[in-house]
């Protein structure tokens, strides 16, 4: 009975460590796969469109699907960086809830009465709902890389809501003329401007809806907010492309101007954490 005990005990443990148990950096490592890959189809996507916008002769005709599978790609880029800090649970319930409020809201602005209507008419929900996602998740990912010093504070999740409400905002005046131009569609100025409120405030609504959803879960040694800039900063580069087309000169130079500006403070952010790398706190 000893001798086959010893055997079972010692194939046991053959088996044991023929399969190995998955440590933190291999979960991280495995996560960390699916912004990048994203990101890449994200890119391929966004040169199919510049060239569609380009040339004379767009290919593809008059669909719209080039823009929809853009937008999509963003979503799903944006998304996955953040599993590198969250579950894909706590992404997804997220993630439903910015849908389930973004598809709220456009059905209450079309209840409404005004210009704003007339410009919702022209955006599919799909598009909108799809935007709300990368508008809401990248700004929260820039604003993370920005106030990267402040994470250990006490108030650090104040300061994310105050700096990514307004990127949100930014985003949604900057994007509408891209969203609703699939119909070439021009662009009242009053409107646009009027889409820093109609994003803000629902906006930060939004974020505090699902903060509990991102409260930050594990340690990772890169940011989301990498990939969140890029893909902002490519598409912001589309919306800019899109007013100059439509003769909106205002909204063109608030684009580009304000952009400048976040490329510049995220540069410097950048630069600062390669000099001052923080300590990792001791393990309590």
């Amino acid at each position: 009975m000893d001798i086959v005990s010893e055997e079972n005990r010692s194939s046991t443990l053959e088996q044991g460590k023929s399969i190995p148990p998955l440590t933190e950096d291999t979960k991280l490592k495995s996560s960390g796969l699916a912004g990048p890959l994203f990101f890449g189809l994200f890119v391929i996507a966004w040169l199919l469109v510049c060239e569609r916008l380009a040339l004379p002769a767009a290919p593809f005709g008059a669909s719209v699907w080039p823009q929809r599978l853009l937008l999509l790609l963003a979503a799903l880029t944006i998304l996955s960086s953040f599993l590198r800090q969250l579950s894909w649970q706590n992404i997804l319930s997220a993630a439903l809830l910015v849908c389930l409020g973004a598809g709220a809201l456009y059905g209450i602005a079309r209840l409404a009465r005004g210009a704003r209507i007339s410009l919702l008419q022209t955006i599919d929900i799909r598009d909108w709902i799809i935007a709300w996602i990368v508008a809401l998740f990248s700004a929260r990912g820039v604003a993370a890389l920005l106030l990267d010093r402040l994470k250990n504070s006490p108030n650090f999740g104040i300061w994310l809501l105050a700096l990514s409400t307004p990127l949100v905002a930014f985003f949604g005046f900057a994007s509408e003329s891209f969203l609703a131009n699939q119909q070439q569609t021009q662009i009242n100025p009053s409107v646009a401007w009027r889409a820093l409120i109609f994003w803000g405030l629902p906006g930060l609504l939004m974020q505090i809806l699902v903060t509990p959803w991102l409260i930050k879960q594990r340690s990772a040694p890169a940011s989301p907010g990498h990939l969140s800039f890029a893909v902002w900063l490519l598409l912001n580069l589309l919306f800019a492309r899109e007013n100059l087309s439509l003769g909106s000169w205002k909204s063109f130079l608030t684009i580009v101007i304000g952009n400048a500006l976040l490329s510049g403070a995220v540069a410097r952010r950048i630069r600062a954490n390669r000099r001052v790398k923080p300590l990792d706190p001791l393990p309590g």
